[in-house]
């Protein structure tokens, strides 16, 4: 099992605090963002879901689960649970974690989509 991790504290801060290095963001699909955009659900998204992201290093043949770490630093909760209804839009990704790994002891929570089964 893969367990892909990403820190959704960040969202709402500027891009340049997050994935710019030596003062641009060298991976294609988010390389037009400038130092200064804020980083918004959408271009997590991108990050996780996008050509070259996260879930498309993970072998086919492994089930992943998605966690999300700095809750604690995250405001934005409709923002949050959108993103992760998206993120479980994708079949990879039947489970979803929230992770509060400053608390002691940490906290975790899981989230499982399951299909609504017609009898």
């Amino acid at each position: 099992m893969a367990i892909v991790v990403m820190g959704a504290g960040a969202v709402g801060s500027a891009t340049a605090e997050i994935l710019h290095r030596f003062g641009r963001v060298d991976w294609p699909p988010l390389e037009s963002l400038e130092a200064a955009t804020v980083w918004e659900w959408d271009h997590a998204l991108t990050l996780l879901l996008g050509a070259g992201g996260y879930l498309s290093q993970v072998p086919a043949e492994l089930p992943c689960v998605l966690a999300l770490t700095g809750l604690e630093k995250q405001r934005d909760s409709i923002g949050l649970f959108e993103f992760v209804g998206k993120a479980m839009d994708h079949e990879r990704f039947p489970l979803a974690m929230f992770c509060d790994l400053t608390a002691v002891p940490a906290v975790i929570r899981t989230v499982c989509l399951r299909e609504n089964e017609e009898a």
